[in-house]
């Protein structure tokens, strides 16, 4: 691989790139997997980026292959989370403007296996905190075992699940970034659930329990609010009082 790699912040010039990506991914989709997508449009795509929060791209040389959007949630509620579950527990963000929801992480398919979006997310979390959003909370189709193990391993944690009416299953995911140096924990010991168990997981989340790593066997390990309290920051302990739909 000769050519540059680069991070940078998109800007409405790269619109048209950004938007042949997402045309690309979705094409190598199969066809259940492409309810995981929620594709933008252009204007989606400039509103991100010129008003309701920020995106970020990897090039290769000139060439657009992963991004990943923001939207900056504000106090007003003028920036919609798209979250339902949220929605019903409003108390859970501690402040809207701390808060920024990654959405549309998509690698083009012949740039997949190379690190790239860990990369660019790991390059898109510093940049937002400038800002000062230490929150991420995003939600994620229940069976997208890619796209959460992606998240999973950038210490994001599944902390409720919800489906909405006309909708397909939908985890959420959070992750406080005032505690990005995480004490290692001991998972050996963890009681371990099917990721594909919908109703199991439910259950676990609403026992005190959140999804926390992923195993290749396709199982989460699951770690007690309590645990997670200790570890990671007492910011945690909101995830104790938490309603399940």
């Amino acid at each position: 691989m000769s050519q540059e790699i680069k991070f940078r912040k998109l800007e409405v010039k790269d619109v048209d790139a950004s938007f042949h990506l997402q045309e690309v991914v979705s094409a190598n989709l199969d066809d259940d997997k492409k309810l995981f997508i929620l594709p933008k449009t252009k204007k989606q795509m400039e509103g991100y980026i010129q008003k309701e929060g920020m995106a970020f791209g990897c090039f290769i040389g000139d060439t657009l292959v992963s991004h990943i959007y923001f939207a900056f949630l504000d106090e007003d509620g003028s920036v919609s989370t798209q979250i339902d579950w949220l929605d019903k527990n409003p108390g859970f963000l501690e402040a809207r403007r701390n808060t920024a929801m990654p959405k549309a992480a998509e690698t083009h398919p012949l740039w997949r296996g190379h690190g790239f979006m860990s990369q660019l997310l790991d390059y898109a979390f510093a940049e937002i905190q400038k800002y000062g959003r230490d929150e991420l909370i995003t939600d994620i189709a229940f069976f997208n075992e890619d796209s959460i193990s992606v998240f999973m391993k950038k210490n994001f944690r599944m902390v409720a699940v919800d489906h909405p009416e006309d909708d397909i299953e939908l985890g959420i995911f959070y992750r406080d970034m005032n505690y990005k140096k995480v004490t290692k924990v001991v998972t050996d010991h963890l009681e371990i659930i099917n990721m594909f168990d919908y109703d199991g997981v439910s259950e676990a989340i609403e026992n005190g329990y959140y999804p926390t790593f992923m195993t290749k066997n396709k199982e989460y390990k699951l770690m007690s609010s309590a645990t997670i309290s200790e570890k990671r920051g007492t910011s945690a302990k909101k995830l104790k009082s938490l309603s399940v739909a």
